[in-house]
């Protein structure tokens, strides 16, 4: 098989309508993921994700998280009182491109997503960003997700790249204990 050459920016470009921006960083993360990666064709790119060791080199990533605050009115005075109950779980959306190194379907790669959301485990996930939030002491220091969701959207591009966004959640570790009255 042949290989060829393509813009990776041009492809996430035309997939998801914005051109990423070049980066140049060869350090590490205060935490410890790597800032940037080499990809199967050499090239360097930056904050790569890693889902419980399978690599996702072009690969944008949005988290957000909630508070769960109950809100009581007061009696003739202006406001409320606030009262924070909890946080919710980080979601995590990663949308990118997952790229075969010759003119044929990542299928490896496609089969492990699948395989991944089939699990009734949670996943480890590392990334200098999501390290920020994940691996801290209101999370327990777990960096682990399930995936609540994931698509392979129609392919604007190439044959060897196929888009992809995943919706996943924190999923921190606890224990339940039981106690009896005697």
């Amino acid at each position: 098989m042949a290989e060829f050459s393509f813009s990776i920016l041009e492809a996430f470009e035309k997939q998801f309508g914005y051109k990423p921006p070049d980066f140049n960083f060869t350090n590490y993360a205060a935490l410890g993921s790597p800032n940037t990666a080499t990809d199967i064709f050499g090239r360097e790119y930056y904050m790569p994700v890693k889902l419980s060791g399978l690599s996702f080199p072009y690969c944008t990533t949005r988290i957000s998280c909630k508070k769960t605050i109950v809100k009581t009115g007061l009696v003739n005075r202006p406001g409320s009182v606030k009262e924070l109950i909890s946080f919710e779980d980080y979601e995590i959306e990663l949308k990118g491109l997952i790229v075969a190194q010759y003119d044929t379907l990542p299928t490896f790669q496609i089969k492990q997503v699948r395989d991944f959301f089939k699990q009734q485990t949670s996943l480890s996930i590392s990334s200098a960003l999501i390290d920020i939030f994940l691996a801290q002491p209101e999370t327990n220091g777990s960096n682990h997700v399930v995936i609540e969701s994931y698509e392979f959207p129609e392919v604007k591009g190439v044959m060897n790249v196929r888009p992809f966004a995943m919706r996943l959640v924190s999923d921190a570790p606890f224990e339940l204990i039981k106690t009896t009255n005697s």
